[in-house]
């Protein structure tokens, strides 16, 4: 059934959303707004989509013991609405008025995924089952380390790791009876388990009563990660000198980790504040030069106003 007949909000496309620190969407657009505007789009249609680090943190209640954990992995990533573009009003308010879309294809070749929304209440079970598996990791963690390093201690938990049906993903991770830290394996499953807690969010920021604030955004997200697959499976992701990210830091005030990097033919619609920017963007030749680079795969060039008339 298509998303019509169901009723549902989908867009056809995932949009990256930028610019809410040039200005507010529900403000006049001044001339040196605009300028910043064209620099951004400049800079990620020749560089790539931005991935900055997250700092989202969801809350445990039902560890009583700690006052309510918190489990969070603070890791570079880049961020897509999925909802249809004649609702972005509010969305363009709370994340920028300059938006990039792309196919979900597009996005899921590059290991992106919808967040799974979590209640971040005493009824949140996703949250703490990844919790107490991601803190078991990291105290066996401590314990091997802690106990490998005596030398007068016989532990045998190796030998059980390697007689397990888990060795050939252990080694696969890089697991080895015989490294000299073998402990190391807990933390590359740590670091799994923490791949996924990249992709929960919660859904409210009010927990009583509940908002539903973000629920709305339908969000995907794409991780900066190895995959631990064969090289050439790994998507093309520019990982920043120091160097460069003072560049961006100089230029904006705020640097990506890492950067997406796309080509004319995965852009499939482009978003601008209004449509003087979209005048003076067509003048531009460097940005034409991009856009017009083949001609028959032109993306959707609209505007914020446009879009809430689809």
């Amino acid at each position: 059934m298509s998303d019509k007949q169901t009723g549902m909000v989908r867009s056809d496309f995932l949009v990256y959303w930028t610019g809410k620190k040039i200005h507010r969407c529900h403000e006049t657009i001044r001339p040196e707004h605009r300028r910043e505007y064209l620099e951004r789009l400049l800079d990620i249609l020749r560089e790539g989509l931005w991935m900055r680090r997250s700092r989202e943190k969801i809350c445990v209640p039902m560890v009583p013991q700690t006052g309510g954990a918190f489990l969070g992995h603070e890791w570079p990533i880049t961020c897509f609405t999925e909802i249809k573009l004649s609702q972005v009003h509010r969305h363009t308010k709370r994340y920028g008025c300059l938006g990039f879309g792309f196919s979900r294809e597009f996005v899921i070749r590059r290991f992106g995924a919808p967040v799974q929304y979590v209640a971040e209440t005493d009824r949140d079970i996703i949250s703490y089952h990844s919790y107490k598996l991601f803190e078991v990791l990291r105290f066996l963690n401590r314990l091997v380390r802690s106990e490998m390093q005596d030398p007068g201690t016989n532990f045998t938990l190796k030998d059980y790791l390697e007689a397990s049906p888990l060795s050939s993903f252990l080694k696969e991770l890089g697991y080895d009876k015989n490294a000299e830290t073998p402990w190391g394996i807990f933390e590359a499953l740590g670091s799994s388990i923490a791949t996924n807690i990249l992709f929960l969010k919660k859904m409210s920021e009010c927990r009583d009563p509940h908002d539903f604030q973000n629920l709305d955004e339908s969000e995907w997200r794409i991780p900066m990660i190895r995959s631990g697959l064969p090289p050439d499976v790994d998507p093309p992701v520019k990982r920043l000198t120091d160097e460069e990210k003072d560049r961006y830091r100089d230029k904006y005030g705020d640097t990506p980790e890492a950067l997406i990097q796309f080509g004319q033919a995965d852009l499939k619609i482009l978003i601008l504040p209004d449509d003087e920017t979209r005048k003076e963007a067509l003048k531009c030749q460097d940005i034409k030069n991009w856009l017009f680079k083949e001609p028959g795969k032109l993306p959707i060039i609209t505007t914020v106003k446009e879009c809430l008339q689809f």
